[in-house]
Order: structure tokens, then C-alpha cells, then sequence
């Protein structure tokens, strides 16, 4: 026991300060990924070590965010952004995986919950967490710990109420419309 998941949730609803084409400069706090987060060290005492960063603010290059990566190095990414950024998301995930994380990379927010089949298409996600962001996303931490970090089979993944993901025998053409 005593072996904590590491939980890194990023909150990618914001450009890098570089990036010329900003829709307004004002910084708001991650509050729903804070607000997961309390809850998940609630119901998981102890079993998950969390952190929360926002681009721009926590990094605002991918140079920061590797960094940040390599130091916290992560079980499990969480990710969130609007609509606005989907580009930004996508190009972001695209990194992590370069890099060589390996572990379950997992959407939410605004922008996953209104297209998860859209958002879905991108390889390098696992899985989107279309319900209730603190109910669904402690079970699914809940079911990773009990799969010693990794992504639980299908079987177990069925159980959870409020994700979507491709199921693997499937490929993203057969996926059931809806």
C-alpha cells in the first residue's frame, strides 16, 4: 500500500502568451478542476497525489509543460478546455504522447462533453468523461488504482456511468452513431 496514483489535471483553456491570437486576456482560476480534485483526495484518502496546472499561467510553453511533466511524472493526465481551443487541445495531447507518456490520457470539459465523438477521433485520448465530472471521474481514478495505474478492460470501463471511448474491437468508422 501507501503507493499514491498521480493525478495531473490541465486545464488547457488558454493560448500560451506568445500566441498572437488571444480571444480576451483575462485569467480565470481552473474551478471545475479544482473543484474535482478536492473531490477526488475526498473520496480516495490518500491513494491519489493530485496537481492542477493551467496553460499560460502554470506553463505557458510546451517547453514549461514537458518540465512539468518530467517532475511531477504522472500515472494519469486529465484534460479540459472549451470549444475555442479544440486545436489547442488536440496539438497539446499530441505532445504529451510524443514524449512518451504512456499512461491513461483522459477529456473533459466543455468542449469533450458537447463533441466526445469528435474529440474521440484522436488517438492519443482513452476515454471522455461526459458525466458528472467529480462523480464519474472518481470512479474511473477508483478503477485505475485498482488496475495498478493503468486503464481498466472494457468490462470494467462498461460499468462506469458517464464516459465515452472507442471500444477496441471497434474502429473509430464502426463507432455506433447516436
Amino acid at each position: 500500500e501507501g503507493v499514491q496514483l498521480k493525478v495531473l489535471l490541465l486545464d488547457l483553456s488558454q493560448y500560451f502568451s506568445k500566441a498572437s491570437n488571444m480571444l480576451y486576456d483575462v485569467v480565470e482560476a481552473p474551478l471545475g478542476l479544482m473543484y474535482v480534485m478536492t473531490y477526488l483526495k475526498k473520496q480516495l484518502k490518500g491513494k491519489i497525489k493530485g496537481k492542477i496546472a493551467k496553460s499560460r499561467i502554470d506553463f505557458d510553453n510546451y517547453a514549461e509543460l514537458r518540465q512539468l511533466l518530467e517532475e511531477f511524472q504522472p500515472n494519469v493526465i486529465g484534460l479540459r478546455t472549451l470549444f475555442f481551443y479544440k486545436d489547442f487541445f488536440h496539438q497539446t495531447v499530441a505532445m504529451i504522447r510524443h514524449w512518451g507518456f504512456k499512461g491513461p490520457v483522459i477529456a473533459g470539459g466543455p468542449y469533450a462533453t458537447s463533441d466526445y465523438k469528435s474529440v474521440l477521433q484522436d488517438t492519443n485520448l482513452d476515454l471522455v468523461v461526459i458525466g458528472e465530472g467529480e462523480l464519474t471521474t472518481t470512479q474511473l481514478i477508483g478503477a485505475i488504482i485498482d488496475n495498478k495505474g493503468q486503464l481498466p478492460r472494457e468490462n470494467v470501463l462498461k460499468e462506469i456511468p458517464g464516459i465515452a471511448y472507442v471500444p477496441k474491437q471497434l474502429s473509430i468508422t464502426q463507432f455506433p452513431k447516436g
